[in-house]
């Protein structure tokens, strides 16, 4: 008599996937596009170095974004250049494709995407405004109000050192920033030397730790002394920083200090820098 089988059956356990918004997609070169607002600056030596050391198997996906009819580059608009440059713009290539994304949206992946990657902190700042984030908009705003422009062309009324206003807006708050801007606006007449990352952030150390003390039209007044204008406050600063071996925004600080301080009464002095930092 044959053995009978009295197991159950095994239940099919279902996988479940993780659905990812994007999918691979095949997507004709001609077909694509670059948001610039939404991408780094492009750089064709960078895309010629792609398509001199061109390796297939290593070009990755290029991220796009199917909206309009067109096909915007996320990211990968070197590599996809470099095919360009190669003659293969026939051709098509398999991409990693998201459909229907606002511009926005594209500025905020970007930025994501390229996290933990080289990007310049000036071109990181102008996709963080596209992609409408809180503090980068601000800051544009309050150099906006100032009456200046965040660029890089080393024009006077531009500045270009973002990280520098990042980090006093961070620290000490749009109405300081605003404060450190006007001051280095008026005692050097806009002057771009006057808004270097290490002048604005020792300006701004002094607009933050003085606050409600510090006069900004005797600040204005006694910094536009200075013989050489920003690059003499610089100078400046650089005997302080190598009597003390102190950070450069410090030195800074202490100098523009002493300036401010410079034939004021002594009821109208402000604390000695390094006593209100120790």
């Amino acid at each position: 008599m044959p053995e009978t089988n009295t197991r159950p059956p095994r239940e099919r356990t279902e996988v479940r996937k993780v659905e990812r918004k994007g999918h691979l997609r095949w997507v004709p070169i001609t077909a694509m596009r670059v948001n610039t607002e939404a991408q780094r600056t492009y750089r064709e030596s960078h895309a010629r170095e792609y398509a001199d050391n061109f390796d297939l198997e290593a070009l990755g996906y290029p991220v796009l974004n199917h909206r309009d009819n067109l096909y915007y580059i996320i990211d990968g608009q070197h590599r996809v250049m470099a095919l360009r440059l190669m003659g293969w713009e026939d051709q098509q290539i398999e991409c990693e494709c998201f459909e229907g994304l606002t511009e926005q949206e594209e500025a905020e992946l970007f930025l994501k995407r390229n996290k933990r990657r080289a990007v310049r902190s000036f071109e990181n700042f102008l996709v963080a405004i596209k992609a409408g984030r809180e503090a980068e908009c601000d800051v544009n705003r309050i150099v906006a109000t100032a009456g200046l422009k965040i660029s890089e062309d080393g024009m006077d009324g531009c500045v270009a050192e973002v990280t520098a206003l990042m980090s006093v807006y961070t620290h000490y708050g749009a109405s300081v920033l605003s404060r450190t801007l006007r001051i280095a606006r008026d005692a050097y007449a806009k002057d771009h030397e006057a808004f270097r990352g290490s002048l604005l952030l020792g300006l701004g150390h002094v607009c933050g730790k003085y606050d409600g003390k510090l006069s900004e039209e005797v600040a204005i007044r006694q910094l536009s002394k200075v013989s050489g204008g920003p690059l003499g406050l610089l100078g400046k600063s650089q005997v302080t920083k190598r009597a003390t071996s102190k950070p450069m925004a410090a030195c800074i600080a202490a100098t523009v200090v002493d300036l401010i301080n410079a034939g004021q009464p002594t009821r109208n002095r402000l604390d000695n820098w390094w006593k209100v930092t120790t």
